[in-house]
């Protein structure tokens, strides 16, 4: 994102959670320095698609809990609010 921040970042976009009643998600997510894709997102991005087969949904200014205790790096990361 040369135009904005000169920030490298990467977005995940689902497909497919509509089919176990979930709204899409995308996820725009800053990348540190080594550029490495963190394997906590696909983790997380299963535990939302597991929780939502069950009916247990999020929902606008829902939050998706991880259940990480160090999630991408950090004990303070904690998830993700969702605005739809």
């Amino acid at each position: 994102m040369t135009c904005c921040v000169n920030k490298t970042v990467i977005n995940f976009t689902t497909k497919g959670l509509q089919y176990v009643g979930q709204d899409e998600i995308i996820i725009l997510l800053e990348l540190d320095e080594t550029n490495l894709i963190p394997q906590e997102i696909f983790l997380h991005l299963n535990d939302i698609y597991n929780e939502a087969e069950k009916g247990n949904t999020i929902t606008e200014l829902g939050f998706s809990m991880t259940k990480s205790h160090n999630f991408l790096g950090s004990k303070e990361h904690g998830g993700f609010l969702c605005e739809l």
